[in-house]
């Protein structure tokens, strides 16, 4: 029974992560996909693993469930980290038209590399931006290219 409810629990808590992160792409405004309800899930997985298998085996139970609510935490808060350096790296690099490296404070590194023209569009200018990312030892994470436009008020916007 108790392995029920975790499973209950873990497809809950992802849920919950993911509805959160689809939440706060979808409120107005918001023009920026987010990856942190993956992330949340993953990290909700591997702290239930690393939980479950740590410590006493009659907390088995306890243990599980801290590590998949510690790891989806964890999990989200780094990819809400990531992110928000992305963006502003793709901003930064659009508004001077030059590569723009980022050093999260968790020792991430987020470059940004314009494009080498910009284009018009009916609502704006815009720049194509290639994000790279790369995690704290080196291991290459991905790279994805975002839409940098200003639509004529001068801030500009980023679009995946």
């Amino acid at each position: 029974m108790k392995e029920v409810a975790i499973v209950i629990l873990l497809i809950f808590s992802f849920s919950i992560f993911t509805g959160c992160a689809e939440m706060q792409h979808r409120q107005p405004g918001s023009q920026n996909s987010s990856n942190a309800g993956y992330c949340a899930a993953g990290g909700l997985i591997v702290g239930g693993l690393v939980g479950r298998n740590a410590g006493p085996k009659k907390n088995r139970t306890e243990n599980t469930l801290l590590g998949a609510i510690a790891g989806a935490i964890g999990g989200e808060l780094l990819c809400v980290v990531i992110e928000n350096a992305a963006r502003d790296a793709a901003i930064e690099a659009a508004r001077t038209n030059r590569p723009v490296k980022y050093i999260t404070p968790n020792g991430q590194e987020i470059r940004a590399i314009p494009s080498s023209s910009v284009y018009h569009t009916p609502e704006g200018n815009c720049q194509d931006i290639t994000n790279e990312a790369w995690d704290t030892d080196r291991t290459y994470l991905g790279k994805v290219t975002r839409k940098v436009c200003d639509y004529g008020s001068g801030n500009l916007e980023v679009r995946t």
